[in-house]
């Protein structure tokens, strides 16, 4: 987050707050877990975690360790947002088979792929079949991509 001078530091907070409420959020949601359930663990009411997913709350360091603690989850991506979201321990659960994770992002793609070689062949293999199959497609949509980062 860039600092400009002129910009009220009230107002940076409640950015961040909104950003962190926001992580929060969806950490629950990977998580599969209801506001309920999440204040329960951490030993909350419920409507002030929904206050802090809406960056209304304003919670202090025994939350955030009662969080990072109950759920692995990496302080580096609560307050800044870099980083893997859950420790490596940690991934959201599969309800059809435990052992093995969903895969909700490339993050957790690449957890599988490097875990496994099989798996990373098949992956890089389907890629580049995809690749070559659809190249006008993700053409166009690259182009697309770049066209709207650029503006």
């Amino acid at each position: 987050m860039d600092i400009n001078l002129d910009t009220n530091i009230d107002d940076l907070i409640r950015d961040n707050l909104k950003d962190i409420g926001a992580r929060i959020k969806d950490i629950r949601k990977r998580l599969r877990i209801s506001q309920i359930q999440m204040a329960e663990t951490i030993k909350i009411t419920n409507s002030y975690l929904s206050d802090i997913e809406t960056g209304k709350g304003n919670p202090g360091h025994a939350f955030f360790f009662k969080l990072a603690k109950a759920y692995e989850v990496s302080l580096n991506y609560l307050f800044l947002g870099k980083g893997e979201i859950f420790l490596e321990t940690t991934r959201p659960n599969n309800p059809d088979d435990p052992k093995f994770p969903n895969i909700w992002t490339i993050e957790d793609l690449c957890w599988y792929m490097v875990r496994s070689p099989i798996f990373s062949q098949e992956i890089i293999s389907y890629a580049a079949k995809f690749r070559y199959e659809h190249k006008n497609l993700i053409e166009m949509d690259m182009d697309a991509f770049h066209s709207v980062r650029h503006k």
